[in-house]
């Protein structure tokens, strides 16, 4: 399985960047069902996150409700090793999978992750605008954090604000950044003139947004045999592709 080879080499990258980040800065890291659901593949990566000096604390690890339909008394297991690391497990795009209360309530999770699905737009969608109230009611009885991701619009900050909501994520506050840009480094003007290039040509192609991705628009157009390649040069020494939270 593609995605779980490619588990080990991204996140041994991401953690080496990682590294050089000031201390306040967290690494949120996707991993595939697989790399819960067999011990071989959550070894490997409490393996690789034990070996890379970067801190457990500072990393959110993001699983996806289709990890529910594999190995569920294996992913009870998996999960509460990787907690006693110290890592924090998110539940990524919570409400569009299959996961169940009985279920949500049987892992130590510390955040959920509310899908842009139900975000865009909620001002004028009732349906949305109810499902992602429960959600984050849900996270609040829960103690655990809530991350409203692919935010776009003032509408929809507003909105979400009336709502209680305090975690946000997607175009709203920023596009996908390089590290550099997010760590005072020497280099960070000219990342920062390098984005702000690459959004005029990315919003004068028209091309669709993808707030709600760890790659956002990278991968466009890449045959998939160049993915791999592609995937790599995100993790070269001085830029990481990873998620902005903040706090609103």
């Amino acid at each position: 399985m593609i995605t779980s080879r490619l588990t080990r080499p991204l996140l041994e990258k991401a953690l080496l960047v990682a590294r050089g980040w000031p201390a306040g800065l967290r690494l949120s890291f996707n991993l595939s069902g697989y790399d819960l659901t067999s011990s071989e593949g959550v070894l490997a990566v409490v393996a690789t996150i034990e070996k890379s000096g970067f801190e457990a604390r500072r990393l959110e690890l993001e699983i996806t409700e289709t990890a529910f339909t594999r190995d569920f008394g294996q992913l009870q297991e998996s999960i509460p090793m990787l907690r006693n690391l110290g890592c924090g497990i998110s539940l990524d795009d919570c409400g569009t999978g299959y996961s169940s209360l009985s279920r949500l309530h049987a892992l130590p999770l510390t955040k959920i992750n509310v899908d842009r699905d139900f975000v865009t737009d909620l001002h004028e969608k009732p349906a949305s605008y109810k499902i992602v109230k429960s959600l984050l009611a849900l996270s609040g009885d829960m103690k655990i954090d809530c991350i409203v991701e692919g935010v776009e619009t003032g509408a929809e900050m507003a909105t979400l604000k009336e709502l209680g909501g305090v975690l946000v994520q997607g175009y709203f506050y920023s596009p996908p950044a390089p590290a550099l840009r997010n760590c005072g480094h020497p280099g960070a003007a000219r990342n920062r003139r390098k984005s702000r290039l690459a959004e005029r040509c990315r919003m004068a192609n028209a091309a669709p947004r993808t707030s709600g991705g760890l790659f956002g628009a990278s991968l466009r157009g890449s045959p998939a045999a160049d993915i791999l390649s592609c995937l790599e040069s995100l993790f070269r020494p001085g830029h990481a592709a990873f998620r902005n939270n903040c706090l609103v």
